[in-house]
């Protein structure tokens, strides 16, 4: 086994992932970058668009289409701060909620999915193993 062919199949299994997410988004689910959104405000509560977009590393003309779109479904709510005029508070709605609920139940099933050949020894090596990669690919991100 070369580097290539490890880190092929890698990928391999990771795109299995992502297609299977990709079929539940035809399906009526929303796309991943929304459900990163409503996420972060599932996690956070409801915070400006501003901190919304800085969390999400995302221009504020991106966070205001994505938001648009979220909104349209019933997902998301805007409203004018009561605090600072200037300022637009971003919350879930209900539904919303709802939506967070069932894709990180979809999510659950298909990572749950990807590891059940693993014994529980597997999967800590496996831990170890990604968690190593990790930390020197963010060695190597700090000395760019």
């Amino acid at each position: 086994m070369t580097e290539i062919e490890l880190a092929e199949l890698f990928f391999k299994v990771a795109r299995r992932k992502m297609k299977h997410l990709d079929v539940k988004r035809k399906q009526g689910y929303s796309f991943l970058g929304q459900y990163r959104c409503m996420g972060l405000l599932a996690l956070n509560g409801p915070c400006s668009q501003k901190e919304l977009a800085e969390k999400l590393q995302i221009r504020q003309a991106s966070l205001s289409e994505l938001l648009g779109k979220l909104e349209k479904k019933g997902f998301v709510s805007r409203r004018q701060s009561e605090k600072d005029r200037r300022s637009t508070l971003v919350s879930l709605t209900e539904e919303g909620e709802q939506q967070v609920l069932q894709y990180k139940a979809g999510r659950e099933r298909v990572y749950k999915g990807i590891m059940r050949g693993l014994s529980e020894e597997e999967k800590q090596q496996l831990f170890v193993i990604l968690k190593k990669m990790e930390e020197y690919d963010q060695e190597e991100e700090n000395h760019e």
